[in-house]
């Protein structure tokens, strides 16, 4: 990562070789790196913070999609254990006993499988389609 007002070059580790994970979902949300870490039995979604340089793990799981971040907070789609269904979740960066994160909580359960999500505010929004028709589906997080 370069820091481009500085002029200093930050090396981020993401995946050494020969580790089986392949690196995808990568997005900047204000000064905040995301990307997701998959191998082929779980997925791990990291930030990289900037400022502090701090990485951390904000979620992981076996299956993961289409993680997002606005650089306050993640988002994400994952299977409901208990269902088996999809859920989007949701975890702020910053503050919270666990490193600087806040608690998980839960966005909302789209009709199925999301293309995409998005994330800004208090609003997420994911992508998905039916087969037949793509919708759009814009939610307000849960307080």
């Amino acid at each position: 990562v370069r820091d481009l007002r500085t002029t200093t070059d930050t090396m981020v580790p993401l995946a050494a070789e020969g580790s089986g994970l392949g690196i995808t979902d990568i997005h900047m949300g204000g000064r905040t790196l995301l990307w997701a870490l998959r191998s082929s039995t779980a997925t791990r979604v990291v930030t990289f913070d900037l400022d502090t340089h701090a990485t951390r793990v904000v979620a992981q799981g076996v299956v993961i999609e289409s993680p997002a971040t606005d650089g306050t907070v993640v988002v994400w789609a994952a299977r409901d254990d208990l269902s088996g269904s999809c859920v989007v979740r949701g975890r702020t960066l910053g503050g919270g006993a666990e490193g600087g994160l806040g608690a998980e909580f839960e966005v909302g359960r789209p009709a199925t499988w999301p293309t995409s999500l998005a994330v800004g505010g208090e609003w997420a929004t994911w992508a998905f389609d039916d087969g037949t028709w793509s919708y759009l589906d814009v939610v307000k997080f849960p307080r």
